[in-house]
């Protein structure tokens, strides 16, 4: 069962002005446009912009969808040859702000985040991380290719899915009252 959050799992305007201010330069720019260099040189103002968001977030236990991601690059290991895939690792590279976002779960909200993670979650989890996720995808594609079948790999939310669609049937469209009490049971 979830418990309830202590206070201190709850970011304040100065907790983030102390993690924004301690934020390290030179770090690549993602698609928010605002890097490192922007979060140190503003500490305070972004703050209190983005305060609201890392409570909800506490609150919730959940980051904002659009925190999620980020865009992945090839990056040259400095050796080997350029030309060969084995002198490359790939790296995600996300928003600033979301990587704050990151940081601050991480250290205050896991273990609640265990309490609220589905079973099956793959990466944010203690001893479940994305290597497993990965292992599996790997093994299930390599399976295909020795039987020489073909194989699709769909990352989808369907718990998540479903709620959305049955949120817009009740509330959105105009049904009538007998065929939601039918989509409800």
């Amino acid at each position: 069962d979830a418990q309830p959050l202590s206070i201190d799992q709850i970011p304040s305007v100065i907790d983030l002005v102390r993690r924004f201010a301690g934020a390290k330069k030179m770090r690549a720019i993602s698609s928010d446009l605002v890097g490192n260099g922007v979060v140190k040189l503003l500490p305070l103002l972004l703050a209190l912009m983005y305060h609201p968001m890392f409570v909800k977030a506490a609150l919730r236990i959940e980051e904002p969808i659009w925190w999620k991601g980020g865009a992945l690059m090839d990056l040259w290991k400095g050796r080997c040859l350029m030309f060969a895939c084995e002198s490359y690792r790939d790296i995600l590279i996300g928003d600033a702000i979301a990587g704050h976002s990151h940081g601050w779960m991480r250290s205050k909200l896991s273990d609640a985040y265990e309490t609220v993670a589905s079973s099956n979650q793959c990466g944010s989890r203690k001893s479940r991380s994305t290597a497993l996720a990965s292992h599996m995808t790997k093994a299930w594609l390599q399976w295909h290719r020795l039987r020489s079948s073909s194989a699709d790999v769909p990352f989808i939310d369907a718990i998540s899915a479903f709620a959305e669609v049955l949120r817009e049937l009740l509330f959105v469209s105009e049904l009538s009252d007998e065929l939601i009490a039918r989509a409800a049971k």
